[in-house]
């Protein structure tokens, strides 16, 4: 997606897709400006480039692709994909990969937010630098369930001392199911 949609709300990005479509970062911008649970389907297969910085999910929303083996989200070292930090976030049917950030490779989530990862991969994640944690997703003071999910090949790679949880790490306060 070259041109921004209209992302005030679901609503006005179905009628103003910005001429090229809606990339998944318009649809989750506007998902998190709608009132209420939001749920944000993902049809196109391979690999999406996720340019740009991080998403951000601060509301309800389901994200769901086709599945782990038909649709990758590839940060090719540029940052990590999502920060949960409210509501109750699900994501399926996706693998995220090559993510890169100082905590939580692929995922951050924190501030009370419930974050479901159902059907999906984590896989070649990094956290590195200065007490980096959780080479694909860093839990802090939050829930984490994982259904049917692997966490595989991520790295916690401190840039001295403290790495800690080469693919998740959990601080206290937390849940993880």
């Amino acid at each position: 997606d070259v041109v921004d949609g209209g992302t005030s709300f679901i609503g006005n990005l179905l009628l103003n897709d910005g001429g090229d479509g809606i990339s998944l970062r318009e649809a989750l911008v506007a998902s998190g400006n709608s009132a209420g649970a939001d749920e944000v389907r993902v049809s196109r297969t391979g690999t999406i480039q996720l340019t740009g910085g991080e998403i951000s999910l601060r509301e309800n929303v389901r994200v769901i692709g086709p599945g782990s083996a038909q649709l990758t989200l590839d940060r090719a070292g540029g940052g990590r994909a999502f920060v949960v930090s409210g509501g109750e976030v699900e994501v399926t049917g996706f693998t995220l990969a090559n993510g890169s950030a100082d905590t939580g490779g692929a995922i951050v989530v924190t501030g009370g937010a419930t974050l479901t990862v159902r059907s999906s991969l984590l896989t070649h994640n990094t956290a590195r630098g200065a007490g980096s944690h959780g080479g694909a997703i860093h839990v802090v003071g939050a829930t984490l369930n994982l259904i049917d999910s692997e966490i595989s090949d991520n790295s916690a790679i401190p840039s001295g001392s403290g790495g800690v949880g080469g693919g998740l790490s959990v601080v206290s306060g937390s849940t993880v199911n």
